[in-house]
């Protein structure tokens, strides 16, 4: 990847900030303009959902807690969550 180092390596460097700016309340346009849309979008309730590239998980943990789905993350560089 170059001098900077490998995706990987970057990520992990960054990993801890991107969760801290990504759960702060108020920024994130899922919240405030597509979250209603991408709900409607769903099957009914009880369905497995994949959700690839997962990112620090705010999708999945968003359908969890209303029991819309079964959740399966997959993310490349995953922290474990």
């Amino acid at each position: 990847m170059g001098p900077a180092g490998t995706l990987r390596e970057a990520w992990e460097a960054h990993a801890d900030e991107w969760t801290a700016w990504a759960r702060r309340p108020g920024h994130d346009s899922y919240w405030r303009f597509h979250r209603d849309a991408f709900i409607a979008l769903l099957p009914a309730p009880g369905r497995l959902t994949l959700d690839v590239g997962c990112g620090e998980g705010r999708v999945a943990r968003d359908l969890a807690a209303r029991r819309q789905v079964r959740i399966e993350k997959v993310s490349r560089y995953s922290r474990g969550e």
